[in-house]
């Protein structure tokens, strides 16, 4: 099976974390108004059209979430779980949530990711004090 991650570099970026500076995950989505999903709480929720209402959306189904990281590429978010391999796909058209293949890389929380060209990078973050220097490029089309 040919795995969508594709090792690309060392960089010099560590994201470090202390127990004093916790953060709850969220990221924002989708071509139609954003949609925000909170790994932590299994909770997506999409803000309405009128007067800045809320709609629930499917659960985050994935397993539990801390300090993960996401990154959206054309109509889809993806999120890699926090301190798994766990990788996760949430289509906004349907409102499906579907596992992926997991990350190749080591564990890790606080990775940096973000999305260009139709590729996903996800990059760098920790496992408690040790540091992740790696980066992966996720391809939806390989």
């Amino acid at each position: 099976m040919k795995l969508k991650f594709t090792t690309l570099a060392l960089i010099a970026s560590v994201f470090y974390q202390t127990a004093k500076a916790q953060c709850t995950f969220t990221t924002t989505i989708v071509p139609n108004g954003p949609t925000t999903f909170c790994a932590n709480g299994n909770v997506t929720l999409s803000p309405g059209t009128a007067n800045n209402s809320w709609t629930q959306k499917a659960d985050y189904g994935g397993l539990a979430n801390y300090n993960g990281s996401a990154f959206v590429l054309a109509d889809k978010g993806y999120v890699l779980a926090g301190g798994s391999t766990a990788f996760y796909e949430y289509d906004a058209d349907v409102n499906v949530w579907t596992q992926k293949t997991n990350f190749p890389g080591q564990v890790r929380v606080g990775a940096a990711s973000f999305a260009i060209a139709g590729k996903g990078y996800v990059c760098s973050g920790q496992l408690g004090v040790n540091p992740r220097y790696d980066m992966w490029e996720y391809n939806p089309s390989s």
